[in-house]
């Protein structure tokens, strides 16, 4: 909120971003994750003028193909992003969905 840091470690046990999934049949309120650093200091704050990638394995998920899911990117301070993609018609071992 505010342009206030987020904290981005995924191993953290308060204050921390908590990912949650869900679709037409399940719902996962505390979704593993993990980042990785594009532009950062060093830290594992997300500050103005830094870039870091999460990634989460979705497999867990049973996701098939044309299939709607939804993720909310949820920080200890500020609004929720909500996330809302569908699978392609055709599914590969790993699928970058932007």
């Amino acid at each position: 909120a505010g342009g206030e840091p987020v904290n981005l470690d995924p191993l953290a046990t308060s204050n921390k971003v908590v990912i949650a999934y869900r679709d037409d049949t399940q719902s996962d309120q505390n979704v593993t994750w993990t980042r990785d650093w594009l532009v950062g200091d060093g830290d594992n704050l997300l500050e103005a003028g830094e870039l870091a990638e999460i990634s989460i394995d979705l497999a867990t998920y049973n996701l098939g193909a044309n299939q709607a899911f939804t993720m909310e990117v949820k920080p200890s301070l500020g609004g929720t992003m909500v996330i809302a993609r569908t699978t392609p018609a055709g599914l590969d071992t790993v699928v970058d969905l932007h």
